[in-house]
């Protein structure tokens, strides 16, 4: 999992909206699962992007963000408490109001 982790993270720093979301969508599939899994994808220190990524203008891009986010806070407390100290919630507060009916 870690190579793949890897190469996604890397490309979330694109500008391309459709990598963008093809690699959030990777992240949602690797985070999708078992601590461990979740465990490598917060090593990769992509939680931040993922937040910042929350409030991008595209809610093709906010819908597998926050699918990713959404299986990073299904694992422990701590991996939970990781995804909050990088600023989830103003931004989780935030999509409360989008206008797109699945967020």
């Amino acid at each position: 999992i870690s190579p793949a982790v890897t190469v996604s993270t890397k490309l979330i720093y694109l500008l391309d909206d459709e990598i963008l979301i093809d690699a959030c969508w990777a992240i949602s599939y690797l985070s999708d699962g078992l601590n461990d899994k979740i465990q490598a994808v917060i090593e990769s220190a992509v939680c931040r992007c993922l937040v910042d990524l929350l409030m991008h203008s595209s809610t093709s891009v906010q819908t597998p963000t926050l699918r990713s986010i959404s299986n990073i806070v299904t694992g422990d407390d701590l991996q939970t408490q990781v995804v909050i100290a990088s600023g989830a919630l103003p931004a989780l507060l935030s999509l409360l109001s989008s206008p797109k009916e699945g967020i």
